[in-house]
């Protein structure tokens, strides 16, 4: 007791400055005039701090969020919108926190402004609680029903397939990107071993090529590394090969690292490659530059996807459109 009576005014003290401050805000921000109004909805405030040459880019907060992150945090929606509309950036994480947050009006207006990055959506939106009803209407909210019914499937359990497809009126064959991807292609990218296995049983068209010749394979083969931007995937000429990826930032200390996840991950896009093989995909197929899903296991994947597609009778001898083998995109 006495040991109590002894910290009781520190802990009085510990109490009462935490209590000054928003549930949700650090003392910092809160300390900073623009992330106060930001955190009282003070859109007339916030403009007059941009109007007076506050940089929205600059993390002035001496926490972890930027200006627009920290308004979507606190589903401030209208000055979330006039951030956007000056410029702010880091629009995939502030539509992340927004989401974490179950700010989802907020959410649907920044998924408005069109700039997000595409595995935001493509993945289940971080709702592990919902059953797949929820997640479907939530998805539908968000996207304001702009997007292909197909993505439903991303949402649902194996044994949920066949009545999600009957209740949508889902034609899983149905172009659902602009650069031509399939749910097919999409499942093999996001390592749905499930969706994989369902859509080639039920006679998936396992050739399909979205508008740059990629089959399954080569969105199978590129899910073991960094995310390929599909909309221009890739380049070559005579002097450079590269792909085209994208970089998401994150903020804080990266977690560590859950390696059961990721042999369980790396487990699950090989069997989506052995599938695909296994069941009459082209594995020589070349895209429109030339290249084969071989060809792309070379530029920056690991070792044993090149050794599987050559299992599969992979040919080592076809050359790009540049004329080049396989072996010379090796990294």
């Amino acid at each position: 007791m006495k040991y109590f009576i002894y910290f009781l005014p520190f802990l009085i003290i510990s109490f009462l400055s935490t209590s000054c401050l928003s549930s949700s805000g650090s003392k910092n921000e809160i300390k900073n005039p623009l992330y106060r109004a930001i955190n009282k909805g003070q859109l007339d405030e916030v403009k007059q701090f941009i109007q007076d040459g506050i940089n929205i880019n600059i993390n002035a907060s001496g926490w972890s969020h930027y200006p627009l992150e920290y308004a979507a945090q606190e589903g401030q929606t209208e000055i979330v919108e006039y951030l956007i509309t000056q410029g702010a950036e880091n629009i995939n994480i502030a539509f992340q926190l927004a989401m974490s947050r179950r700010e989802y009006e907020t959410a649907k207006l920044i998924y408005s402004y069109g700039e997000l990055h595409y595995s935001v959506l493509e993945e289940p939106l971080g709702y592990r609680r919902m059953n797949t009803e929820e997640k479907i209407e939530l998805f539908s909210l968000i996207t304001d029903n702009q997007l292909s019914n197909n993505y439903f499937l991303l949402c649902a359990q194996p044994d949920e397939y066949n009545e999600i497809i009957e209740k949508y009126n889902i034609d899983i064959s149905s172009i659902i990107k602009e650069n031509g991807e399939n749910i097919l292609n999409i499942a093999a990218k996001r390592n749905n071993l499930d969706l994989v296995n369902y859509l080639i049983s039920n006679k998936f068209n396992i050739n399909s090529i979205d508008k740059n010749g990629n089959t399954a394979l080569f969105y199978a083969v590129s899910s073991a590394g960094p995310s390929i931007n599909w909309e221009n995937p890739f380049y070559e000429d005579q002097n450079s090969i590269n792909v085209s990826t994208f970089t998401i930032p994150r903020r804080g200390s990266p977690p560590f690292p859950d390696f059961q996840a990721q042999a369980e991950r790396g487990n699950r896009i090989i069997n989506i490659i052995k599938i695909l093989c296994e069941n009459g995909i082209n594995i020589d197929s070349q895209n429109n530059l030339g290249w084969t899903a071989l060809h792309l296991s070379y530029v920056r994947y690991a070792d044993v996807l090149r050794e599987l597609l050559k299992h599969y009778n992979a040919n080592t001898n076809i050359k790009t459109q540049a004329g080049r083998l396989p072996e010379e995109f090796y990294r």
